[in-house]
C-alpha cells in the first residue's frame, strides 16, 4: 500500500510538471466557431480549442451551458470565442459572472463588422469571411508569437470563403424558397433569394395554419417556390410541405454538429460540399 501511494504521489507530480504549457487556450461557445477556430490555428502547437458544450451539436442560441461546462472557463488564461450578434450573449453573460476577467473574442464584432441578415453567420462564406478575420485579429493580439502562422490560415481559410462566395453569386436569382430554420437567411441573401420559414426553432411545433399559408405564400410567389432548404429530410413538418408545395428538399448542412476532433480543414469541406449541392439543385 506504500509504495503505490508513492507511486501515485510521483505520478501526480509529473502530470503537473510535465503537463503542457498553451499560449492560447480557446473556448468556443458554438461548434462552428470551433471548427473557424481550428481552421485559424493549424499547425499551432502550443494552441488549444475546444467547445463549451459537451457534445458537438447544437446551436449556441438553444443551449444553457452545464456547471460542467463552465468549468471549462474557470481558468484566467482562457479566451472564449462568441459568436456575438445575439446567438450567444446569455452564455457570455454567464461567463463574465464566473470569469470577470475572461478574455473574449467576438467573430462578429459590432464595431468592425457590417451588420448580418441573421446572427447565424458561419453558415454562409461571405459571413464566415468576416468571423475568420475577426478571431484571426483575436488570436494574434493574445498572442504575437504565432502571428504569421495565423495570418497565414486566415489567408488561405478566407480565400476559400471568397471562391464559394463568388460561385454563390454566380447562382443568384430572384426566387424565393423555403427554409427549415433561420440558419439559412445569410446563405440566401448572397443567393439573392426571397425567404419562407417553416420554423424558427427546432424543438418549434407549426402553429394551426402554418403550413397551409406557407403554401399559399409560396404559390404567390414569381417563380412560385419549389426548393425547401433544410438540416434534415426526416423532419415531419418538412416533409408535409414539400408534399403540399410540391417542392425539391435540398438537404444544406448548417456546419452545427460533427465530431469533437474534426479536422482543420471540416468546415471548408463542409461549405464546398454545400454549393455543390446547391449547384446541383439548380440544374434539375
Amino acid at each position: 500500500m506504500k509504495n503505490l501511494l508513492i507511486f501515485m504521489l510521483i505520478g501526480a507530480l509529473y502530470g503537473l510538471v510535465f503537463a503542457p504549457v498553451y499560449a492560447v487556450e480557446a473556448v468556443c461557445t458554438a461548434y462552428p466557431l470551433k471548427l473557424i477556430t481550428t481552421a485559424l490555428t493549424e499547425g499551432a502547437g502550443n494552441v488549444k480549442v475546444t467547445h463549451l458544450q459537451a457534445h458537438a451539436h447544437g446551436c449556441a442560441h438553444e443551449y444553457t451551458p452545464s456547471a460542467a461546462d463552465l468549468k471549462k472557463i474557470q481558468n484566467g488564461n482562457i479566451i472564449l470565442i462568441a459568436n456575438g450578434v445575439g446567438l450567444d450573449d446569455h452564455i457570455v453573460k454567464q461567463a463574465k459572472q464566473l470569469n470577470p476577467k475572461l478574455k473574449i473574442i467576438y467573430a462578429n464584432a459590432a464595431d468592425k463588422s457590417p451588420a448580418p441578415v441573421d446572427a447565424h453567420t458561419f453558415a454562409s462564406p461571405d459571413t464566415a469571411e468576416i468571423m475568420a478575420k475577426n478571431i484571426t485579429a483575436g488570436l494574434i493580439a493574445a498572442d504575437s508569437a504565432n502571428q504569421q502562422l495565423y495570418a497565414a490560415n486566415q489567408q488561405k481559410f478566407c480565400g476559400k470563403m471568397q471562391e464559394l462566395t463568388r460561385r454563390l453569386q454566380a447562382l443568384s436569382s430572384n426566387q424565393t424558397v423555403f427554409i427549415h430554420y433561420p440558419v439559412y437567411k445569410n446563405l440566401c441573401t448572397l443567393l439573392k433569394w426571397q425567404v419562407l420559414t417553416l420554423k424558427q426553432e427546432k424543438s418549434e411545433l407549426l402553429p394551426p395554419g402554418r403550413l397551409i399559408e406557407l403554401v399559399k405564400q409560396g404559390k404567390k410567389s414569381r417563380p412560385a417556390a419549389r426548393l425547401i432548404l433544410c438540416d434534415s429530410t426526416a423532419d415531419p413538418a418538412v416533409q408535409q410541405l414539400a408534399k403540399a408545395a410540391q417542392a425539391t428538399l435540398l438537404q444544406i448542412d448548417p456546419l452545427l454538429h460533427g465530431e469533437d476532433d474534426a479536422p482543420a480543414d471540416r468546415f471548408i469541406e463542409t461549405m464546398t460540399r454545400n454549393v455543390e449541392q446547391i449547384k446541383k439543385a439548380l440544374k434539375k
